[in-house]
């Protein structure tokens, strides 16, 4: 949570994208990869109102990436 934490606070101050790679338990209790991209909107004060953005699942990816070191440890 601190990961998500840090970076939505960095992108609401800086007023930039927020990017974001982490993990998910979902309620039956696997572990899932997520990339969440996210635009802040802020109002005419400036204090931010929403985010506007995706959250897309990652986990092949992040799977294949670990095959891929594996196998790389494995061959040098």
């Amino acid at each position: 949570r601190k990961i998500v934490l840090d970076a939505l606070e960095s992108a609401i101050a800086g007023r930039k994208e927020l990017r974001v790679d982490h993990r998910i338990v979902t309620g039956r209790g696997s572990v899932r990869y997520v990339q969440e991209t996210g635009r802040p909107i802020f109002d005419k004060d400036g204090t931010p109102v929403r985010m506007i953005g995706s959250v897309v699942d990652i986990t092949e990816r992040k799977a294949a990436e670990v095959a891929l070191r594996q196998a790389k440890e494995a061959a040098e």
